[in-house]
């Protein structure tokens, strides 16, 4: 009974992302120590969401080539340019290089706790390969390839997201291409940041809400719970799970008429947040007092941070702290999200990407054909939303969602930090993609639209080619002298 238990799909899932939680903690932990046997950790981590994903019945059988050539795609990019890459805020303001000396140094900070089960594999493989065959730069590698195959790896599961929500395969391929091209993904897919985990994790957390949405099991509440645990282990921004839970958790009473039990209330914040702030003060305990601080944000006070809730105010405090601000930052921010994030804007500097663009540069260079391949898109989307829910059932539950991972974040980014919004847009700009793909599917398939009906599609393939271009070009050219 007990083999049958765990053999069942729900129960194997479960216990995939429980070993997944285990390999984080472990190298959390123990990592700290200097041990190892953190590799052992992170090679469970990595095994459990590859057969998570492997075991997927909607899984294509190209789908594997695919992530392949996509992962070889990010990690060779920056190839050539390690020595850039590993320069402060060089690649549009990512921490790279600051993740690569903390794993030199075995050591985390409360942001990031469990980030560590990617960094900290790079100085017991940059000592393994040195002695087995001359490869110091090993360890370095293999974390530049975590991160690639975490984008492709999103790629893939955007793409089955929307296999399930029956929109046509076509759509679906070229969609999740264009989420998977977008500069700010394509960038931070081939350095060494925690965006684009948050994003495959968020993935993995919307098929698992969708499951306990239809079936209010207890054991979907739990793998959604595991899921909201490594994603706030690997950043605290992912916060923002909680509100989609919580929302589920009404829709399933409110539009549904189901009931939920008060453990499902319970259980679900009591695992992420309880889990991850245990997780925080044993990190804590082993580190001491430094653990705590915040280099950027502690000179602008008195004394050092000395517990989470400091560190985080001193950590906000050079972006001015959260505040309700003006229009201008609202749309400062959209136009980042939406705009700078996807498509890159040639004439911005790496370094500077994001801190110093303005919104009224929206109608300049290759900003035309994506505005205007994206208003045919939206305007397409906004007539097909109403077929779509229509034709398939939860289609209602998807876009209410993704329309509150949008609201969420850019209310957070706007208040926070309005001139970050290019680096912190990845979960906007996979809830946009998927959206737009709902709702051309939707107007393919409307009696009106026949005539037009591969309107969306199309527009969908040549967004794909200027992506690819305009991105690619950017990227490289950014790496000359």
């Amino acid at each position: 009974m007990l083999w049958n238990a765990l053999t069942r799909p729900a129960s194997t899932e479960s216990a995939l992302w429980f070993a997944a939680a285990a390999g984080m903690a472990g190298v959390a932990v123990g990592g700290l120590a200097g041990c190892w046997w953190t590799l052992s950790g992170t090679v469970i981590f990595w095994s459990a969401l590859l057969v998570l994903w492997w075991r997927d019945s909607d899984r294509h059988p190209w789908e594997t080539g695919l992530v392949l050539l996509l992962t070889l795609c990010y990690w060779g990019t920056f190839l050539l340019s390690r020595d850039l890459v590993q320069v402060s805020d060089y690649i549009l303001n990512s921490d790279t290089a600051r993740y690569l000396e903390e794993a030199r140094a075995w050591t985390a900070h409360p942001r990031h706790a469990g980030f560590v089960v990617i960094t900290f594999p790079l100085v017991c493989l940059s000592k393994l390969g040195q002695s087995l065959a001359g490869w110091p730069w090993l360890g370095r590698e293999a974390i530049y390839l975590q991160c690639s195959l975490a984008g492709a790896l999103a790629m893939a599961m955007m793409f089955r997201v929307l296999i399930r929500a029956s929109v046509e395969r076509l759509t679906a391929l070229t969609t999740s291409t264009a989420f998977g091209f977008s500069l700010v993904i394509w960038a931070v897919s081939s350095v060494v940041e925690t965006f684009i985990l948050s994003v495959l994790l968020l993935l993995f957390l919307i098929v698992e809400l969708r499951r306990f949405l239809r079936t209010g099991s207890g054991i979907h509440m739990m793998n959604a719970a595991l899921i909201s645990f490594l994603a706030l282990g690997i950043s605290l921004e992912n916060i923002y799970h909680l509100a989609l839970y919580m929302f589920t958790l009404a829709w399933r009473v409110g539009w549904m008429r189901e009931g939920v039990r008060w453990s499902h209330a319970v259980i679900y914040p009591l695992v992420a947040v309880g889990g991850v702030l245990a997780l925080i003060w044993v990190q804590s305990a082993m580190i001491g007092p430094g653990y705590w601080r915040s280099p950027w944000g502690d000179r602008l006070h008195d004394a050092p941070a000395t517990n989470l809730v400091e560190h985080l105010d001193h950590f906000a405090t050079p972006y001015g702290g959260f505040a309700l601000r003006g229009p201008s930052s609202w749309s400062g921010t959209a136009y980042r999200s939406f705009v700078a994030a996807i498509i890159a804007q040639p004439t911005q500097k790496s370094m500077t990407y994001g801190t110093r663009l303005d919104s009224r540069q929206a109608l300049g260079g290759s900003n035309v054909p994506y505005l205007l391949l994206l208003a045919i898109l939206t305007v397409t989307a906004m007539i097909g939303f109403r077929e779509q829910i229509r034709r398939v059932q939860g289609t209602g539950f998807l876009v209410a969602l993704l329309l509150l991972v949008v609201l969420v974040r850019h209310f957070a980014m706007a208040g926070f930090a309005p001139r970050q919004g290019v680096l912190f847009s990845p979960p906007s700009i996979l809830a946009l993609w998927i959206l737009l793909a709902l709702g051309v599917s939707g107007f393919s398939a409307a009696r009106g639209t026949r005539r037009i009906a591969r309107l969306g599609p199309v527009a969908l393939l040549i967004m794909v080619i200027l992506l690819f271009v305009t991105n690619l070009f950017y990227l490289l050219r950014i790496q000359l002298p």
